[in-house]
């Protein structure tokens, strides 16, 4: 018994759903436009240029509310652009991975080390640097090692699961 499967030519002008490849600011807009669409597939290059889009545009923003507002302002907005860009990066991400056959749900494993980096950073850290390491609890001590271990490694996850070849065959992702 074969799988029936369909090619298309990696060389080729289109996408999996024989729509033009997208480049650079075609990619902001459909991840915009599909700001809650979790299903289908998406290339590497709609998430990587989204993904680039979306972080300079939170740096400009929070750097010129630091500067006209100052530092606790640009927290609260930096706060904002993540809860506003949150749904689409998580879209962008579950396409992504469905082009390589993966659920979206994975997305879980790489978000929920990364919320404390995301959210707390500045505060946590100034805190640390204020009243120094001796502060510490006995939890903590233990704890943080291990959480900054499975960080690195759910990045290096990320990472390699988010550059790699989408497959040319359809999956069960392939809703397009």
């Amino acid at each position: 018994m074969t799988k029936n499967t369909t090619t298309i030519d990696e060389n080729s002008d289109e996408n999996y759903a024989g729509q033009p490849r997208e480049v650079s600011i075609s990619a902001l807009t459909v991840c915009i436009n599909k700001y809650f669409d979790f299903s289908g597939r998406g290339s590497r290059s709609e998430y990587w240029w989204f993904y680039l889009y979306a972080g300079l545009a939170k740096f400009m923003v929070v750097l010129t509310a630091e500067n006209l507002w100052g530092k606790s302002v640009a927290n609260y907005v930096s706060l904002a652009i993540i809860f506003y860009l949150l749904s689409p990066v998580l879209a962008a991400g579950a396409r992504r991975l469905h082009d390589i056959n993966r659920s979206g749900w994975w997305q879980a494993f790489i978000v929920i080390p990364m919320s404390p980096y995301i959210f707390f950073t500045q505060d946590y850290w100034g805190y640390l640097g204020s009243v120094g390491f001796k502060e510490l609890n006995a939890i903590n001590v233990y704890f943080l090692p291990l959480w900054v271990l499975y960080s690195a490694a759910a990045v290096l996850l990320w990472f390699y699961w988010f550059t790699k070849k989408g497959k040319m065959q359809k999956n069960r992702f392939n809703l397009n």
